[in-house]
């Protein structure tokens, strides 16, 4: 049986590896991509209250050397406060995503009658 505190560990652990992994891909992007991957993160955030990953690739075409990383940029846009998670998920229509399940964002910088 598994404790509170083996569970704690583990889930830490998780998350360490999970940071490393955005670290070691945002690294290996490059600067000027995750500028402007941020930068497409705001955009629509400013006219678009609620939007998803969709929504940011229909306007951001540059795709990244690893996939894995977005996981950055994202964190950065929450970390600043541009966006935060609404609990709700959708099914991605991108169809390289697969139909992937993807977060849904609020945006705290809506500037728009969109959406």
């Amino acid at each position: 049986m598994t404790t509170t505190t083996e569970l704690d560990w583990h889930i830490k652990e998780g998350e360490r590896l999970r940071d490393k992994g955005m670290q070691a891909a945002a690294a290996a992007q490059g600067q000027e991509w995750l500028g402007k991957a941020y930068e497409a993160i705001v955009t629509v955030a400013k006219h678009m209250r609620k939007f998803s990953v969709d929504d940011v690739l229909r306007i951001f075409t540059d795709q990244p050397r690893h996939p894995n990383a977005w996981g950055s940029v994202w964190r950065r846009a929450r970390k600043e406060g541009i966006i935060i998670p609404t609990g709700e998920i959708i099914r991605s229509t991108i169809p390289r995503k697969h139909r992937r399940f993807c977060l849904v964002y609020e945006s705290t910088i809506y500037e728009g009658t969109h959406r």
